[in-house]
């Protein structure tokens, strides 16, 4: 009976016969578990070297990064500064815009509830008094008119005025009432 040596071979390698004597059985065996602890250390030592060799790269990439960062510095700083700048100039602008439209929206409210407000009170036969915008009220005008008091359209005069106050220098100024 033969038995074929447990050594590691290369594809297509020829296979050689072992002796019949068990000895030299016990001693290719033994010569196989040698080279395969061998190559196993020598896998955990490629294993190192691989880490060791990819923390060397990374520290060297770290410093040339610094390096680089360290050279363009001084023509960076300006070039953030006046980024920083325009977006405090955008954002301050647009606060402005802001509380320009918040005061224009302020206005269109307070009309808004003043019109329904004396509207509901004259319709309901309670006293009106003259709109916001100025024209007065063809009711008081003329005591002998025959159709009852109507309101004046004062919506026109409203938007002009709110037109001119918000783009009026970038501030909004108070509308007088007439």
């Amino acid at each position: 009976m033969t038995i074929r040596t447990l050594s590691w071979r290369l594809p297509g390698a020829k296979v050689k016969e072992a002796p019949e004597d068990e000895e030299q059985t016990a001693t290719a065996i033994q010569a196989w578990w040698r080279g395969t602890l061998v190559r196993r250390a020598l896998l955990h030592v490629a294993l190192r070297a691989c880490v060791i060799q990819r923390w060397w790269r990374r520290s060297l990439a770290r410093q040339r990064e610094r390096a680089r960062r360290a050279a363009l510095a001084p023509s960076a700083r300006p070039a953030w500064a006046a980024v920083r700048l325009q977006a405090w100039v955008r954002a301050w602008r647009v606060r402005g815009r802001y509380r320009r439209l918040l005061h224009a929206v302020r206005i269109i409210q307070a009309y808004w509830r003043w019109h329904n407000c004396h509207a509901c009170g004259f319709v309901q036969g309670r006293s009106f008094r003259s709109p916001p915008c100025g024209l007065q009220n063809p009711a008081r005008s003329s005591p002998g008119h025959l159709n009852g008091p109507v309101l004046p359209d004062c919506w026109a005069v409203l938007r002009c005025r709110l037109r001119a106050a918000i783009t009026a220098r970038g501030t909004c100024r108070p509308l007088s009432v007439a």
